[in-house]
């Protein structure tokens, strides 16, 4: 069966222990896209601390961000977001503050 999708974590992955792009996990990934393979990189990262790695992969790579809470296009387009609802949210803050002060 043809690999279709090579998805690869960021730090300590795909990039080396000064955080930068070895040449050839670069080519490698050019060279996969080439065949028509898609590459999809997944971070913790948000996109913000993503971007300049982005600029440096195949067109169409996919970005798994925010530890996985949202997906974009190396361009920056958001294709999905599943963040916590606003109730969720609130609710974290007062007990994390509560916790902190108590």
């Amino acid at each position: 069966m043809p690999v279709k999708l090579i998805a690869i974590d960021v730090d300590g992955t795909l990039l080396d222990s000064t955080a930068q792009l070895p040449e050839n996990n670069r080519r490698v990934l050019h060279e996969a896209a080439v065949h028509g393979i898609e590459i999809v990189l997944a971070t913790g990262r948000s996109f913000h601390h993503t971007r300049e790695l982005a600029t440096q992969m195949p067109a169409q790579t996919v970005l798994i961000l925010n530890n996985g809470s949202l997906v974009k296009d190396r361009t920056g387009l958001t294709l999905a977001s599943h963040g916590l609802p606003a109730e969720t949210a609130r609710y974290i803050v007062n007990e994390t503050r509560a916790a902190r002060e108590g």
